[in-house]
C-alpha cells in the first residue's frame, strides 16, 4: 500500500515537472519562430536590442523590441531594399537587415519538383545551408546514401536536397546521378514566345501581382520561355527552376514571337549611315547578325534599304522593318549611297585594362551569349564602342568583334582636371575601419581591415597633393575602439570625417555601394556629403546604388563635424569581392570620394 501511494507522489512530481519545463519553452521570448507556411526565412537577431518597426523604415513607430538571440520567422526580404518582414505579437513588423542572421530559408515542398536522384559517393558528405563552402553545415550523409535532387547546377555546381525538412546544399562532385526524373509539367506547358530581362534585378512573383511572393531574381540580359502574356493584364507566366512563375511585361523585352506583339520603336542608332538595294530574288532579314537567327521577313530584289549600322559581326548591315530591326548580309545589297557622317565602326575611341582576373568576351553584349575568348588580369585593350546595351564595351578578338562588361576593367588615359583648390588646408579625417583583432568582413580568404587601410592610403596621399591636412584614425593594423576614434576626429578640430568599411551579408548575391549619414551633429551637410559620396561612388565604380541611408552608427553619431559611413562594396560576394582586393578598384573609389568631396565644398 505504502509503495502505492510513493509511485503516485512520484507521478505526480514528475507532472508538475513535465509542466514546468513545457510552460518555460513555451513562453521563452528568446526562441519565438512562427510556424506559418507562407515564411520564407528563419533569422537570429545580431544586434543587443533591435527595433521592430510598424513600416519598413527607421522612422516608422517602434512595436517591439527583441533581444540579440532572438529567432524570427520571415515573410518577406528586400523590402524597402533593406528589411525584413516578420510577425510579432500576432502583427506584421519590419526588422533591418542589418542586424539580423539568416539561418535558414524555405521554398513551399509543393512548388519544385524531384528532377534528379543520387547517390553520396564521399565517405562523409557536407550538406550546407547555401550553396557555398563557408555556410553553415546543416547535416552529414555517409557514403551511400541516397537522395533526391530538386535542382541542378546551383551556383555553378551545387545541387538543392532536402534533409530533416529542410532545404540544403551538396557539392555535386561528390554525388553520383543515378536517374534523371522528367518532371511533370502543366497542361499549358506551350511556349508562345521568348523575352530578354532589360532591368538589373526582375523579381519573379508566384503570382501576377506584385505583392505574391517573389521566388526569385533574374539578371539582367536573362533569355525567358514565355508561356503566356497578358496575365492579370501586363504579366508573363515563365518557368523557373522548374516552378511556374510571373513577370511584369515592362521590363521584359519580347524577342520572339507573342501573342499580342507589340511594335517597339528602336531609339537607337537613328541615324541613316548608307542607303542600299537588294541585289538577290529572296533576301532573308535576321534578328540577329548570323544566319541561324530567326527570320523576322524577307525582302524582294530591287527593295530600296535605309542602312543605320555597317560590319555587324563583320559583314552584316543593321536596318529597320515593319517597326524593328533586323540585320541583313552585306553580300547581297549594292550600297547605293553612303552619307555623311559615316559612323566609326572601325575607330578605336579607348583603351582599357581587365581588372578581373579572368574575363569573358562574349559574342553579344550580355552574360547569356557565346564566350569566344578570355582576357587575363592587366591585359589591355582597344575599345571601339562603350556602354553598348549600357555596361558593355566592344572590343576586337583576332577579326572578330566581341564585348566585355564594363565593370571588370579600368578605362585608361589622363584624368580630367578637377578643382581641387577649396580643398586646400581642410582637415579631413579618414578612418579605416575595424583593425587588429578586429578583422571586419571575412570572406574568399580576404580581410576587410586590410582593403579599407590601404583604400584609406590611396586616399591620403590623393588629399595631400589637393593641399587638404589629413588626419587617419590608424595608418597599420592596429584595434581602435569607436570611441577613439570619434575622440580624434572631435579633437583635431576637423571639416570632415569619413569612415571606410566593405560591406557582408549572409545572401551571397547581395552587392553594391551604399552610404550612411546621422542627424544627431550636422543633419544638413552630413546628408549632403553622402549624397555627393555615394554619386561619385557609384558613377566611377560602376557599382549598384543602394542610396544614401540614415543610421545610428556610433562611429558617425558621436562625431560634431559633417560625417558619413562609407560601404564600398560587398566581401560576401564573389565578383565583387575580387574587385574590392584590386589596386585598380582602391585607386577608382579613392578618386571618387576626392572628387565627391570637391562637389559638396561646390554646393
Amino acid at each position: 500500500m505504502r509503495g502505492d501511494y510513493l509511485r503516485r507522489f512520484l507521478l505526480i512530481g514528475l507532472v508538475i515537472i513535465i509542466a514546468f519545463v513545457t510552460n518555460f519553452q513555451f513562453n521563452s521570448k528568446d526562441y519565438i519562430v512562427y510556424s506559418d507556411n507562407s515564411r520564407v526565412a528563419v533569422g537570429e537577431v545580431t544586434a543587443s536590442l533591435l527595433n521592430v518597426r510598424s513600416e519598413a523604415n527607421a522612422n516608422a513607430r517602434r512595436i517591439a523590441q527583441l533581444p540579440k538571440g532572438t529567432k524570427v520567422s520571415i515573410f518577406e526580404i528586400g523590402v524597402n531594399k533593406d528589411w525584413l518582414k516578420i510577425n510579432v505579437n500576432n502583427q506584421w513588423g519590419f526588422v533591418h537587415k542589418d542586424f539580423v542572421t539568416i539561418t535558414e530559408t524555405f521554398a513551399p515542398t509543393n512548388t519544385l519538383q524531384k528532377v534528379a536522384e543520387g547517390q553520396v559517393n564521399a565517405s562523409n558528405l557536407n550538406v550546407r545551408s547555401e550553396p557555398n563552402t563557408s555556410s553553415q553545415r546543416i547535416s552529414i550523409l555517409a557514403n551511400g546514401t541516397k537522395i533526391d535532387i530538386f535542382e541542378t547546377g546551383v551556383n555553378k555546381d551545387w545541387l538543392k536536397i532536402r534533409v530533416n525538412d529542410r532545404w540544403g546544399f551538396v557539392h555535386s562532385s561528390f554525388v553520383t546521378i543515378t536517374q534523371q526524373t522528367k518532371p511533370t509539367t502543366p497542361a499549358a506547358n506551350q511556349v508562345i514566345s521568348k523575352g530578354r530581362v532589360t532591368v538589373n534585378a526582375l523579381n519573379v512573383r508566384s503570382e501576377p501581382r506584385t505583392t505574391a511572393k517573389r521566388i526569385t531574381i533574374l539578371a539582367e540580359g536573362t533569355q525567358l520561355d514565355i508561356y503566356e502574356t497578358g496575365v492579370n493584364k501586363d504579366w508573363l507566366r515563365i518557368r523557373v527552376n522548374n516552378e511556374w512563375g510571373f513577370v511584369h511585361r515592362d521590363f521584359v523585352t519580347i524577342t520572339q514571337g507573342s501573342n499580342n506583339p507589340t511594335p517597339t520603336t528602336p531609339t537607337a542608332p537613328v541615324t541613316v549611315v548608307a542607303k542600299g538595294q537588294v541585289t538577290v530574288n529572296a533576301l532573308n532579314v535576321r534578328a540577329e547578325p548570323n544566319t541561324t537567327a530567326r527570320r523576322v521577313t524577307i525582302l524582294a530584289e530591287g527593295t530600296q534599304l535605309d542602312i543605320y549600322e555597317t560590319g555587324v559581326n563583320k559583314d552584316w548591315l543593321k536596318i529597320q522593318v515593319n517597326n524593328e530591326w533586323g540585320f541583313v548580309h552585306s553580300s547581297f545589297v549594292a550600297i547605293a549611297q553612303a552619307t555623311t557622317p559615316a559612323p566609326p565602326a572601325n575607330q578605336v575611341i579607348g583603351k582599357a585594362e581587365v581588372t578581373a582576373t579572368t574575363l569573358n568576351v562574349r559574342s553579344e553584349p550580355n552574360v547569356t551569349s557565346r564566350i569566344i575568348g578570355n582576357l587575363a588580369a592587366r591585359t589591355q585593350v582597344d575599345f571601339y564602342e562603350q556602354g553598348v546595351n549600357k555596361d558593355w564595351l566592344k572590343i576586337k578578338v583576332g577579326n572578330e568583334w566581341g564585348f566585355i562588361h564594363g565593370n571588370h576593367v579600368r578605362i585608361l588615359g589622363n584624368q580630367p582636371t578637377i578643382d581641387t583648390s577649396k580643398l586646400k588646408d581642410k582637415v579631413i579625417v579618414i578612418d579605416p575601419g575595424h583593425g587588429g583583432r578586429d578583422p571586419g568582413a571575412v570572406a574568399f580568404g580576404l580581410m576587410e581591415k586590410d582593403i579599407v587601410l590601404s583604400t584609406a592610403l590611396i586616399l591620403e596621399k590623393k588629399l595631400q597633393q589637393a593641399g587638404a591636412k589629413v588626419v587617419l584614425t590608424r595608418s597599420t593594423d592596429v584595434f581602435l575602439a569607436l570611441s577613439d576614434r570619434t575622440k580624434v576626429v572631435n579633437n583635431q578640430n576637423a571639416d570632415i570625417f569619413l569612415s571606410i568599411h566593405v560591406n557582408s551579408s549572409s545572401i551571397a548575391t547581395a552587392h553594391g555601394t551604399e552610404t550612411f549619414w546621422n542627424r544627431n551633429y550636422e543633419l544638413y551637410n552630413s546628408q549632403l556629403l553622402a549624397s555627393s559620396l555615394q554619386s561619385k561612388l557609384v558613377n566611377t565604380l560602376s557599382t549598384r546604388d543602394r542610396g544614401v541611408k540614415e543610421a545610428g552608427f556610433e562611429i558617425i553619431k558621436y562625431t560634431r563635424v559633417p560625417s558619413v559611413l562609407i560601404e564600398l562594396g560587398f566581401l560576401t560576394n564573389q565578383n565583387e569581392a575580387q574587385r574590392l582586393a584590386s589596386p585598380q578598384f582602391q585607386d577608382q573609389a579613392a578618386q571618387a570620394i576626392l572628387e565627391g568631396l570637391v562637389d559638396f565644398y561646390n554646393k
